[in-house]
């Protein structure tokens, strides 16, 4: 599925890129939706990586800062770090454009606060994918 996501993104910013004037809404809704999409599924399977390996999820107010944290740090004697300390900041920059996406009204969104996202996302996925492929299965979702 994120692999689906990710095309939808590359294509769409792709398209986006070549327009001149005004860049639609529906298309500027769409792109963020997509972003949305990929970083919450990114947080997702950190979340369930912590939770299974770890054996605890953060609960602070700023969980989703923390997860990040946490993922980019080994646990000794249980797992090394799931991420690297450059994809932490990558994936930063991917969960406040997801934080401005859900709390932002539609006249906020401009495509300078998404293009640098699209831009290199297929490296993205493909960098964090192979980081954490090579050590963990993903859980199965627990509902």
């Amino acid at each position: 599925m994120p692999e689906i996501i990710v095309g939808k993104i590359h294509s769409l910013g792709q398209e986006i890129n070549r327009i001149s004037g005004k860049i639609p809404e529906e298309k500027l809704m769409a792109l963020a939706g997509y972003l949305h999409h990929f970083y919450t599924g990114i947080e997702d399977i950190l979340a369930r990586i912590i939770k299974t390996v770890d054996g605890y999820m953060p609960r602070s107010g700023d969980w989703h800062s923390e997860l990040l944290y946490i993922s980019s740090r080994k646990t000794p004697g249980v797992r090394p770090a799931i991420i690297s300390a450059e994809m932490h900041e990558i994936l930063t920059d991917y969960k406040a454009f997801r934080h401005l996406y859900r709390h932002a009204y539609t006249k906020e969104l401009r495509w300078k606060k998404m293009d640098h996202l699209d831009l290199n996302i297929q490296d993205v996925w493909m960098a964090f994918k192979k980081k954490y492929h090579g050590s963990y299965s993903i859980p199965a979702k627990n509902n």
